[in-house]
């Protein structure tokens, strides 16, 4: 690929560089243009550096190549895996007993919520029982749905003696 110095003197120039002789010559060797002569082409640029190295691009296909194994890598990544999981273990072993007695306190503050809880509906059911069972509202009860003492003689009294004439079968087994 070619730098702008060098199109301009292709097309334009029409090759005014010159190489001058090295022993005979005052220049030693080098390259004059016509821009370094005086009262030259005053739109000419002159040579830049390095502008006659050209670049190109060589492709390398590696498909095709296989890389070896090293033993000794892979036992160095086998140490790291089995450290790793070393590591993992220890601290699991560390953090566990923790987490299960967060959890543990957990879930005894919810069994002393439940408890109190539960102290409290037996308060109020032993309350609620009390004012059930009480003479004044048994007595309402009964206005209210017209309960009367029976008669003296509608009265049974069973006995308390154990009588098993009252267990036998009728046909007597």
């Amino acid at each position: 690929m070619a730098t702008l110095a060098t199109w301009y003197d292709r097309v334009l120039g029409g090759g005014s560089r010159t190489r001058e002789a090295g022993a005979g010559g005052d220049s030693g060797g080098r390259v004059t243009t016509a821009a370094d002569e005086p009262g030259s082409h005053p739109y000419r640029v002159r040579a830049y550096p390095n502008e006659d190295v050209f670049l190109f691009l060589k492709r390398i296909d590696n498909s095709r190549v296989l890389r070896q194994s090293n033993p000794l890598a892979r036992r160095a990544y086998w140490r790291i895996v089995g450290a790793a999981c070393l590591a993992l273990l220890l601290s699991v072993s560390v953090l566990l007993p923790r987490a299960y007695g967060v959890l543990a306190g957990y879930q005894i503050h919810g069994l002393e919520r439940e408890r109190d809880q539960l102290m409290i509906d037996q308060q109020t059911l032993e309350a609620e029982e009390a004012r059930m069972l009480s003479p004044e509202r048994l007595e309402e009860l009964a206005r209210i749905q017209e309960f009367v003492d029976p008669p003296p003689e509608k009265v049974f009294h069973l006995s308390t003696q154990a009588d098993e004439s009252v267990a036998l079968r009728a046909d007597g087994r």
